[in-house]
């Protein structure tokens, strides 16, 4: 009994060394996405709490950080502009909480949205990367990085490849359970190197710990009697 209570104490150690040594990340290799020219408008989900559960948590009550890579290229982009970005969306309400990619600019752009009454998108804060044109054919790299503060206001960033400056996409207080890529017709679009992961703050670590610590007094209790 007491090697068995060992082997699952020394178990129980090792998943906990090996959970802080990974964050506790939950980490997404998503596929690449692509809309050929005039093809039907939109691609739709990547990521689905539905089908790949692990992000359903993610809301005012989460602690921790999520960071959304991806790179963007036009293929073909028509000379009047077109509109094509990845985007957090809230499947409850229909909300997209944040969005990057290009709307009919010659340039890259973000926005944040919120839902309004009737249905009716509301476009907050619009981000302009004033040194990140759009080439046609030139891929464009970004990493959206999103630290939440349970029960607080949550802040984002952005940085884009080949540009030094950290965008501030500002505070607010949202949730998603979806990831997704939409596209306009009239051009060729391709959304690649995908990945998502999730890190709660060390104080879910503690939680963890403790949570472990009571399973291991419980055990130990048990041999005993």
């Amino acid at each position: 009994m007491k090697k068995t209570l060992k082997t699952l104490i020394n178990t129980g150690l090792f998943m906990l060394c090996f959970s802080h040594s990974h964050g506790l990340a939950l980490v997404y290799n998503l596929n690449d996405v692509n809309k050929p020219v005039n093809s039907s408008n939109g691609v739709g989900t990547i990521l689905s709490n539905f089908t790949d559960p692990g992000f359903n948590g993610i809301d005012d009550t989460f602690d921790g950080s999520v960071t959304l890579n991806f790179s963007i290229t036009f293929d073909i982009y028509p000379s009047g502009g077109t509109s094509a970005h990845i985007g957090l969306v809230n499947s409850a309400d229909g909300t997209r909480p944040i969005v990057i990619g290009n709307y009919y600019s010659d340039y890259w752009n973000g926005y944040r949205i919120e839902r309004r009454d009737g249905g009716n998108n509301q476009f907050l804060n619009p981000l302009t990367f004033g040194n990140n044109p759009v080439v046609e054919g030139q891929s464009q790299a970004f990493t959206l990085t999103i630290d939440y503060n349970a029960g607080a206001l949550d802040t984002g960033t952005l940085i884009i490849d080949g540009d030094s400056t950290v965008y501030d996409i500002d505070d607010y207080d949202y949730s998603f359970d979806e990831i997704s890529f939409t596209a306009a017709f009239e051009s060729a679009i391709s959304a690649t190197n995908i990945s998502v992961s999730i890190v709660p703050e060390p104080a879910t670590y503690a939680l963890l710990s403790g949570a472990l610590a009571l399973v291991f007094v419980a055990v130990r209790r048990r041999f005993k009697a």
